[in-house]
């Protein structure tokens, strides 16, 4: 049975910053085993359209950056060909979501490095579809909220 639901009951209830720190770190680490992550996502993206009005301390909101990256990496264009709308829509509205977009950015950037640790053909296929689907869909819409 999926054990997820529990750790984003526990993470709605908004515990001591490390609680969260170690929530988000548990999702991030179950993600990596998932197969289907579109209810994890959507439970993900309604916590944190509900806390947009503070989102906690710099370091929670790195490591949810983090979570949603590999969300993205995992599952854009495919499974989720909205990630970047959405997350857009929400950064064109309020300053906490700018914030976290720019900073999954970051991790998206440091994910595409080839210096950062060797990938095999997989992954680098993998980055090369969200990248690919980045720039003919994400790209113009970034380029255009930073306007």
């Amino acid at each position: 049975p999926e054990r997820w639901p529990v750790v984003m009951a526990l993470l709605a209830r908004r515990p001591s910053p490390e609680v969260q720190f170690f929530c988000l770190q548990l999702l991030q680490d179950h993600v990596r085993l998932m197969t289907r992550h579109q209810e994890l996502r959507k439970a993900l993206m309604s916590l944190v359209c509900g806390q947009l009005a503070d989102l906690g301390p710099t370091f929670l909101v790195n490591r949810l950056a983090a979570l949603l990256g590999d969300l993205i990496l995992l599952d854009f264009p495919q499974g989720w060909p909205e990630a970047f709308s959405e997350l857009l829509e929400l950064a064109a509205k309020y300053s906490a979501a700018a914030d976290l977009f720019l900073r999954i950015s970051l991790v998206l950037n440091d994910a595409f490095d080839p210096c950062h640790a060797q990938k095999g053909p997989a992954e680098l296929a993998r980055d090369h579809r969200v990248k690919d689907a980045m720039r003919a869909s994400a790209v113009p819409a970034i380029v255009s909220l930073l306007q």
